[in-house]
C-alpha cells in the first residue's frame, strides 16, 4: 500500500473515468464477479438508483443523460464496455497520478 494520493481532475469526461476506475476496483481485485456486486460501491447508485445518503449526484453522471433512465443506461454500458476491453490487460494507475486530463493541461 501507499499514501492515499488525491490527483486534481481537469473535466467531469475525466471524472467520469476515475468514477469506473473506483467502481471497478472490487471487481479488478476478483472480490466479485461484477462490480453490482460489492455493497460498498457507488455503482448500485449511478446504475439502479439505489439509495445511498452518503452519495451526492456527481454533475459528470448527470450529464450522461436527460432522464435517470438515460444515465444509468450509459453508465452501466460504460462500465461493461470497460470490464470486456480490461480483459488480459493492465489497469491504469490512478493512484500514483497527481493530475488527471488532457496532456497539455497536465504540463
Amino acid at each position: 500500500m501507499d499514501r492515499f494520493k488525491s490527483p486534481l481532475i481537469y473535466t467531469n469526461k475525466d471524472l467520469l473515468k476515475v468514477m469506473r476506475y473506483v467502481d471497478l476496483n472490487p471487481f479488478r481485485a476478483s472480490m466479485v464477479k461484477h462490480p453490482k456486486n460489492y455493497r460498498w460501491s457507488s455503482y448500485n447508485y449511478y446504475a439502479y438508483g439505489k439509495e445511498d445518503e452518503l452519495i451526492t449526484p456527481s454533475p459528470a453522471y448527470e450529464e450522461l443523460g436527460l432522464t435517470i433512465d438515460e444515465r444509468q443506461k450509459t453508465y452501466i454500458s460504460m462500465v461493461d464496455e470497460l470490464i470486456e476491453s480490461d480483459k488480459g490487460k493492465e489497469k491504469q494507475a490512478y493512484s500514483t497520478t497527481y493530475f488527471i486530463g488532457e496532456p497539455a493541461w497536465v504540463k
